[in-house]
Formats: structure tokens, C-alpha cells, sequence
């Protein structure tokens, strides 16, 4: 939807006149990733431990190819070249061991040219037509082939062009690639080629970091040459408590801001306040003049409420409830006649029937953390593009999303708090503002643990856990349409153990479905594998029972930590667990009494024992923060597996 927002009416209007923009890169007849010396994989594996392989080079090119065409009229192609050339530690990487491609409806898979080299120095080489393709319903076709004989050590080459064919229909004018990988890479680079009488910009990577590329022209082709290049790249790794991608890691985003072809001619906007004016005569202007439909909809769906609050989460529940996401033509009554419209047209609608009700709203386009850091002079629809309203009732502002499903009105969420705004207001005027950070929802998860041993070592357990808050709507969105295989899967891994076999012998929910209600799961089952018995005493192996909370299960190795430290806003855990052991067994020591504080938040223990039972009551707090990647001892003396909280092991002495 994004891009569909990028007007280009004015590109119909073709005539004969246009430049010839050559196309420079072509398919490659041996890879420039190819590996000629044998290679020494232990010594790279020793270099980079833990990985799964590492790409010798990658090769990214985008080019935009134009031509007069005569007789045939002006033509306008753009191909995607990759290349890319890895060794493999790991042969049960699956994403290592399989080529995969997925083509747009619009596109086509050029060419393909795949090699797999043993450690003999065997090799074998695949074309297009080894590629099994699959298509789904929207016409997307992905292309797979899975590699023979897979082995530590393989050199894999992958070389594909894809040509997109119709660059009219949905015009490529923003391109994005990722510069940083899931693995190791020793060599990569980037082109942009363009016609050299467009102009583009280049996304900033953060406050004063340009991306750092080459501009020449090819006076010959007529064309202008981008490039990027690095080596030695380190892996994106996958942290606990870390920001998102875009936000730690190198990427490329350029953007095509004036171009033309024959008489064609296009000019992004040159200010957000020009760019929101597209926006008002879509989502603002769009009542209509002689339908009653939507205010009988805005009357239907509030007549028992008494406040603005209550106001407010019955029209955006009853949108969320009744709506369906998908683009319809004309105003709000036929928006709603249709029953989906556009996520901006329900964003849109909303703000009309909260207007009928007597609450005002801002429209705003937000910008997501998942998209890296706000460049100002990015203007783009892919910078500002998530369609939000908010409203200031009781001294309180609501951000609301009236087309994200069940989605309550006092959460916001985490990847568009303390984010840029841009606030449209109905005169068409636009404001870049901040989100407010924080929910007005509690957002806490208490556990009750009810824990019985019985003398052979098995262990059954009730547990309670509630769920409040943005955890709550998380849990159901994961927990929706799925059957009893996958609900058990999902509901192990959210079991406070990391260790023991469990088997459920029962699960209920509570307010499943209610999103306006805290979520409860209660589940029972019985845990074999954690307890040793011997003659003289017995030794539980607690497996995470007391680990800080279950939701935060980590194995972080401080030294090895790649990312800041960032916990998006506050929440709790609680746990109650009464342990209820044989008459025969008594605990040997019992842990003491305790409370820390730091920068990141708190937890507290308290322990009581008696005669057969040992109860505990457990709190953790995380406070928002935004902290260097130095700072996870911090975090970890609140989370991880060496904090007070845990305890990895209870041992009970055995009466004779």
C-alpha cells in the first residue's frame, strides 16, 4: 500500500522523444563470488565460531534500463542482478543448504545459474530448468531447489536476474537492500544504476551517517552509477532485549525523486506538508453528501455508551469488528457499504464517525522503529506511511489503529512508540510530532504455581498465568486459529522450564477472546526428568521454575554481545509457586530474603518454609531503556541465569 500512494498519473502520458538509458550489468558467465584456491575452513570456522557459514562475496545490482523503442514506443525495464558465493559450516542449515527465490506478479525470473562444490573439488551446476516453482493465489511464484549433498566445507555460487517487465503499472521508485547479514560476510557490494538525467536520494543511516557510495556517470549509456562496498562484515545477531534491524544494522534505501520519459514526467514531493496533501484528498475529504450511512454506523455503535472513552473503543472496535482491509472506490458510505476499505480509508472513516460522536482526532502517518532511523529529508511513503489517529481524552492520549484486529485502544504498539508523526489536520496542514511512549494498559504477567512431588520423582503441576496488557494481546494474536498440535507447541514455549519432559493433561483460556479482559491460561501437567532420587537425599533440578520470568528465557554470553541494550517500555513479571513435597523429604536450605535495584528495573525474592511445603513469591520490573551493548551485565543481573532470582537447583535430605 505504500508504494500505491506514489501518484503517477502523469507517466501515461508517453510520447516519442525519450533517451536511451543502456543496460550496463548483464548476466554474469562465471559468478564474480567464484572461488578458485582451495579454502582453508577450519581456519574460517576458528575465525567465526558458532556460524553457520559465511558468504565469501555478495553482489547486489538494481538497474533501471530506458529506451526510445522506435517504432515500438518507449520501453522502461528494471532487473535485479544477485550474486552470491558461501561456505557452508553447518549442512543442517536448511536456508543454507536450499536456493530460494520468490518472483512478483509482473516480474520473471530472467535467468538462474546455481553451483554446489564439494570439498573433492566436484562440482555441479543447475539452471532453471531444475527449479521447482510453486504459485500462490496472488500470483507470487517461488522458485526452490535443494542442494545434493550437502557437507561442511561446500562452496555454494548463486547467481539470478529478475526482470520486472512492467514498470508502469507499479513503478519502482524505492529500493531497499539489507548491507549486513545473518551470517558472516568477507566481501560485498551495491549498484544502483539509473538514467543520469533522474535524480534520487539516499536514505541516512542515523543523525550525521550518510551512507557511504560512489557516484560516476557513464556518459556512453547515459547512465549514473551508485556503488557501495565493505568487507569483513559482521553477522546480525539475534539478541534478547535488542532494537530492530534497521536500527543497528547497515541497509541501503534510495528512493527515484525526479524522473522522465518522453513527455512522462514525475516529482516526489519536496515537503511533508506537500506529501500530506496527497493524503487529505484520500482519507479527509471523503464524507458523503446525501448517504445517512455513516451516521447511523457512528449511532449503532455508540448508543450505550456514556463517555468519550467508552465512545472511543466502541467506534474502533466496531470498525476493527466489522471492516475488512482492502481498497474501495468512492466515499465513506460506500467504504462501508463494501464493508473494506484501504487501512487508510478505515483510519480515515474512524476519524469521520469520532467527529459525528464529538471527538476530535488527529490523522497521523507514523514512522516504524523497524524502519531504522527518521531521515526528515527522506520524503517518502516509506518513511511516514502507518496510518494512526490519536485523540486527547481526559488528560490521556490515545493512539488508536482502527484496522489491526482486536487491537485495544490503550496500547500502542512497541516499534511506533517515541517514533515521528506526521499529524494531518483537516485544513490539509502537517505537523511532524513525536508518539507518546508507554501504555495506558497494565502491562504485567503474574504466574501461580502449584508444584506436587510425589515420592517416584514425578512432578505434577497447576499453573495460572494472566496476562495483562500488550503480553495479553500479543498471546492471543499467536494463539488465534490454530489446532490442538499447535496450541500445545505454542503453549510449551511459553512454560517457565527450559529443561524436563512435559506431558499436559489439561489447558483451558479464560476471556479468550475478550481483548478488553486480561488473558488466563490454566494448565496442568506433569514434568518427569527433573528430579534425582537417592537413598539419602533428593535433588530437583528446577529447570527454570525460577528463572526471572518465564517469558524471558536468554542464554546471553555477555562478551559476545553485538547490539544495544533496548527494553521498548515498562512491564512485570510475578510469580507465586507453593511447592508441596512427601512428609519424608525436608528442604536442606532455604533462600534468603532479597531486593536489587538498577538501571534497568528490580526483582525481589521472598521464601517461607514449613512443614511439607516451601513458598516463594517472585517480582521482576524492566523500566524503558535504551542502553549500550556494555550495559547486558545490568540486564542480566535482573534476567539472566545468574541472577538472585534463580535457583537451579532445591535439594531435600531423606529421613531414614
Amino acid at each position: 500500500m505504500k508504494s500505491a500512494l506514489v501518484l503517477l498519473a502523469a507517466l501515461a502520458m508517453l510520447a516519442v522523444g525519450c533517451q536511451t538509458s543502456e543496460r550496463l550489468v548483464t548476466f554474469p558467465t562465471q559468478t564474480v563470488a567464484e572461488v578458485k584456491a582451495p579454502l582453508d575452513v577450519p581456519a574460517l570456522e576458528k575465525r567465526f565460531p558458532g556460524q553457520d557459514g559465511v558468504y565469501l562475496q555478495r553482489d547486489t545490482s538494481f538497474e533501471h534500463v530506458t529506451s526510445d523503442g522506435w517504432p515500438v514506443g518507449i520501453t522502461w525495464t528494471f532487473f535485479e542482478t544477485q550474486t552470491r558465493s558461501y561456505v557452508v559450516f553447518n549442512p543442517d542449515a536448511k536456508w543454507l543448504s536450499t536456493f530460494e527465490v520468490q518472483v512478483s506478479p509482473g516480474s520473471e525470473l530472467e535467468r538462474v545459474a546455481l553451483e554446489i562444490r564439494g570439498t573433492d573439488g566436484k562440482s555441479h551446476q543447475f539452471g532453471a530448468g531444475d527449479l521447482k516453482q510453486e504459485q500462490d493465489s496472488k500470483g507470487l511464484v517461488t522458485y526452490k531447489l535443494a542442494y545434493p549433498d550437502v557437507r561442511k566445507g561446500c562452496v555454494i555460487t548463486e547467481a539470478y536476474v529478475i526482470k520486472k517487465t512492467n514498470c508502469w503499472a507499479a513503478p519502482p521508485l524505492h529500493h531497499e537492500v539489507p548491507l549486513q547479514f545473518s551470517i558472516p560476510c568477507l566481501q560485498a557490494s551495491y549498484r544502483f544504476l539509473y538514467p543520469n538525467w533522474w535524480a534520487t536520494k539516499v536514505k541516512a543511516l542515523g543523525q550525521g551517517r550518510a551512507l557511504p557510495v560512489e557516484v560516476k556517470k557513464e556518459e556512453q549509456a547515459k547512465k549514473t552509477i551508485m556503488t557501495y562496498t565493505a568487507k569483513d562484515i559482521p553477522a546480525v545477531e539475534k539478541e534478547p532485549f535488542s532494537p530492530f534491524f534497521k536500527e543497528v544494522s547497515n541497509y541501503a534505501e534510495i528512493m527515484v525523486t525526479q524522473l522522465s520519459l518522453g513527455k512522462a514526467y514525475y516529482a516526489a514531493p519536496l515537503t511533508w506538508d506537500a506529501y500530506a496533501k496527497e493524503f487529505k484528498g484520500y482519507v479527509m475529504d471523503k464524507n458523503p453528501i446525501f448517504s445517512q450511512r455513516v451516521d447511523r454506523a457512528t449511532v449503532e455503535a455508540t448508543q450505550s455508551c456514556k463517555t468519550d472513552r467508552e465512545r472511543l473503543e466502541a467506534l474502533v472496535g466496531w470498525i476493527q469488528a466489522n471492516m475488512e482491509i482492502g481498497a474501495t472506490k468512492g466515499n465513506f458510505a460506500d467504504v462501508l457499504a463494501a464493508k473494506r476499505g484501504s487501512v487508510y480509508q478505515l483510519t480515515g472513516l474512524a476519524q469521520s464517525m469520532l467527529r459525528k460522536a464529538g471527538i476530535n482526532s488527529r490523522f497521523l502517518l507514523i514512522h516504524s522503529a523497524e524502519d531504522g532511523y527518521f531521515d526528515k529529508d527522506f520524503i517518502s511513503s516509506e518513511e511516514l506511511y502507518i496510518p494512526a489517529l490519536m485523540a486527547d481524552l481526559g488528560g490521556r492520549s490515545y493512539v488508536v489503529l482502527p484496522y489491526a484486529k482486536n487491537l485495544p485502544v490503550d496500547i500502542i504498539p512497541e516499534r511506533f512508540q517515541g517514533q515521528t508523526a506526521l499529524a494531518i489536520e483537516p485544513s490539509g496542514a502537517a505537523q511532524l510530532i513525536t508518539v507518546p511512549t508507554g501504555n495506558l494498559a497494565t502491562n504485567e504477567v503474574s504466574e501461580d504455581y502449584a508444584l506436587t512431588f510425589s515420592e517416584d520423582g514425578k512432578v505434577r503441576v497447576t499453573e495460572e498465568k494472566t496476562f495483562q496488557g500488550p503480553n495479553a494481546y500479543s498471546v492471543r494474536r499467536s494463539l488465534a486459529d490454530l489446532n490442538r498440535e499447535e496450541t500445545e507447541k505454542l503453549l510449551k514455549g511459553l512454560l517457565t522450564y527450559t529443561e524436563g519432559k512435559v506431558e499436559f493433561t489439561k489447558y483451558e483460556f479464560v476471556d479468550q477472546s475478550d481483548y478488553k479482559k486480561p488473558l488466563k491460561v490454566h494448565l496442568e501437567y506433569v514434568i518427569d526428568n527433573l528430579v534425582t532420587l537417592t537413598p539419602e537425599e533428593v535433588l530437583f533440578n528446577t529447570g527454570g521454575l525460577f528463572a526471572p520470568a518465564s517469558r524471558l528465557k536468554t542464554k546471553v554470553a555477555p562478551k559476545d554481545r553485538q547490539n544495544p541494550v533496548r527494553i521498548y517500555y515498562d512491564e512485570a513479571s510475578r510469580k507465586n509457586i507453593l511447592l508441596t513435597f512427601p512428609a519424608s523429604w525436608r528442604l536442606s536450605r532455604v533462600p534468603q530474603d532479597f531486593r536489587l535495584e538498577n538501571r534497568f528495573g528490580s526483582i525481589s525474592g521472598s521464601y517461607k518454609s514449613g512443614p511439607r511445603k516451601l513458598q516463594v513469591q517472585q517480582a521482576l520490573t524492566l523500566k524503558k531503556s535504551f542502553e549500550p551493548k556494555e550495559r547486558i551485565e545490568d540486564l542480566l543481573e535482573l534476567t539472566g541465569n545468574h541472577s538472585k532470582l534463580y535457583v537451579p537447583t532445591l535439594v531435600f535430605k531423606v529421613k531414614g
